[in-house]
């Protein structure tokens, strides 16, 4: 599954994404979603998910890219401009779709025959 933010030609983008994953052989559901809140906003509140329950390399293990978007990732600051903010956005938008999946249960129980 794939989520892209429709603001702003992200629908454009995603049928492009679609297409492509398509001519590669690969099958996805890809939807757009039109984001009404505050990227900053968004930001500070999805921040503790993030920690608690993202995932990252050990330092020693970055590569260039890797370490740009840590930086990025790790930089951003509620106090004043942040010129890179694309990094801290995508987490925010990964731990609202998370959080926003809808979850089932399994109870194991005795067969009834």
């Amino acid at each position: 599954q794939c989520r892209i933010e429709s603001n702003r030609g992200g629908t454009i983008f995603a049928q492009n994404v679609e297409k492509r994953v398509k001519e590669l052989g690969g099958m996805t559901s890809i939807q757009t979603r039109w984001t009404q809140t505050n990227k900053e906003t968004r930001i500070e509140v999805s921040s503790a998910w993030v920690k608690a329950h993202c995932l990252f390399k050990y330092e020693s293990e970055y590569d260039k890219e890797y370490r740009t978007a840590m930086n990025f990732l790790c930089s951003y600051t509620m106090m004043g401009k942040n010129k890179h903010d694309d990094i801290p956005d995508a987490f925010a938008q990964l731990a609202e779709y998370i959080q926003s999946l809808v979850g089932s249960r399994v109870e194991v129980f005795q067969r009834p025959f």
